[in-house]
């Protein structure tokens, strides 16, 4: 198929919708979690809990599952407020493992769900959102430069002349 300058110009608008789409998707899943994860942090109680464990979890990946990975969730137990030992799973698994087993974490806990709790990483937990908004922006920004690259040509638009005396007369 050969594309000529009309084809070409509505594939390059095509793109730019769907990376217009695709950007806001991106802002906006990072505004959101970012968003509930300030709400949650809000209203949750800081705490100290142990790790008791680091269990190990394995997945494969790539063609025919041919790659198998190995990551370490961090199981971390505390007593709340009213005294009720829990204990929760850290949500982020890493290898080699975050924590080592006795050792103490800062935890933020929901005061009326205990078993909704995670490790208090501080500000850090918002770097993996904010790149990924920062990677929709700029998807943003060149769907809409292509946007703009691709609209129809009007034709030349008129300029301002100024006429001395003498070309006016003549």
């Amino acid at each position: 198929m050969r594309l000529d300058s009309s084809r070409f110009a509505m594939l390059n608008r095509v793109m730019a919708w769907l990376g217009l789409a695709t950007g806001i998707g991106l802002v906006g899943a990072a505004g959101w979690w970012m968003a509930n994860r300030a709400r949650f942090e809000a209203g949750a109680i800081a705490g100290e809990g142990r790790v008791i464990e680091n269990r190990q979890v394995q997945w494969t990946s790539g063609a025919n599952n041919t790659n198998s990975h190995i990551a370490y969730h961090a199981m971390i137990r505390f007593t709340d407020r009213v005294g009720q030992v829990v204990t929760v799973q850290d949500e982020l698994g890493l290898s080699p493992p975050a924590f080592s087993v006795g050792q103490a974490v800062p935890i933020l806990y929901d005061p009326h769900s205990p078993h909704h709790a995670v490790v208090d990483r501080g500000r850090r937990v918002y770097f993996i959102p904010m790149a990924i908004a920062t990677v929709g922006l700029l998807i943003l920004l060149g769907s809409v430069q292509r946007l703009n690259l691709t609209q129809p040509d009007s034709g030349p638009q008129p300029t301002a002349v100024t006429l001395t005396a003498r070309q006016v007369a003549s």
